[in-house]
């Protein structure tokens, strides 16, 4: 029996190849291209071999796995840990890096099984969710550079919303095109009107807003406001473009979710909500 081991990267790939007892029979490096993944798999041979790499998410581990190789996905800190013992420099090497997961695979590999193929459901729904997950953290550093903004010329709009979950604070900044000094110059029953006119805003909210932002907002500098206002509305606009792609995310996830035999199985665990229950499916795929 042999033990592969693969410390993948963006250009090369060093694969360390041992037997069981512990010697390195190959230790050889490939590109991620199509010569190199068919360098790989001549070299690997056998379908049983066990294989080691650090993240599944990428084009060599995703062609094995598509080929019917048994490949794990090892946790890079759980490697690292490994290697320590192995390595005490603790300096970078990829060839040392690909013989530590081969040693795990041959000495610990009950401990790291071998990544099954996802129904195909399962794979979109699971790279939605990726992307949903990537967007996601892209809104809240866009909601905090905002947030931040605001502080420095418009800190009356914070006295208003404290959160930016919903659209509501992103429409009223438009609606002063992200300008204290529009607001600042508008008589007080234009500014009622005008934040009676954004949509998701109670009534009872209107009178509220209306005094902090007309009895709160800060005369500054025209020129300074308008390189502020200007940075604000790139941020809004993109918050807004990117929940608009999460709305539609959402409405793709759901569909997919729908159609997969398991999914009321997965909707009926207690907290599944329309988020989690589709994550589920897509991390236990089609295994029971």
């Amino acid at each position: 029996m042999l033990y592969t081991g693969i410390d993948w990267s963006n250009t090369n790939n060093a694969v360390c190849i041992l037997n069981q007892e512990k010697k390195i029979v190959k230790q050889f490096s490939v590109p991620n291209t199509a010569t190199g993944v068919g360098t790989l798999v001549r070299e690997i041979g056998d379908l049983n071999h066990p294989i080691g790499i650090e993240t599944t998410n990428n084009i060599i581990a995703r062609y094995l796995i598509g080929a019917g190789y048994a490949v794990s996905n090892i946790p890079p800190i759980c490697a690292k840990r490994y290697g320590e013992r192995l390595n005490v420099s603790g300096k970078k090497d990829d060839p040392h890096d690909a013989h530590t997961l081969a040693l795990m695979m041959l000495e610990n590999g009950e401990h790291f099984p071998s990544v099954s193929v996802p129904g195909e459901t399962c794979e979109k729904i699971r790279s939605y969710t990726n992307l949903q997950d990537k967007l996601t953290q892209d809104r809240t550093r866009n909601v905090n550079r905002l947030k931040s903004l605001l502080c420095g010329y418009f800190p009356a709009i914070l006295q208003c919303f404290s959160r930016f979950d919903s659209s509501i604070p992103f429409q009223v900044l438009l609606g002063f095109d992200c300008n204290p000094l529009n607001a600042l110059q508008m008589p007080r029953d234009d500014l009622r009107l005008k934040l009676s006119q954004v949509k998701g805003i109670r009534k009872n909210k209107v009178e509220e807003y209306c005094s902090t932002l007309h009895e709160n907002i800060i005369s500054i500098g025209e020129g300074f406001a308008e390189t502020q206002s200007l940075q604000a509305t790139y941020l809004v606009e993109n918050i807004l473009l990117i929940d608009k792609r999460l709305k539609s995310l959402d409405e793709k996830i759901q569909k997919l979710f729908e159609t997969h035999k398991l999914s009321r199985v997965f909707a009926s665990l207690p907290g599944a909500g329309p988020r989690l229950g589709p994550r589920l499916l897509a991390e236990f795929g089609d295994n029971k």
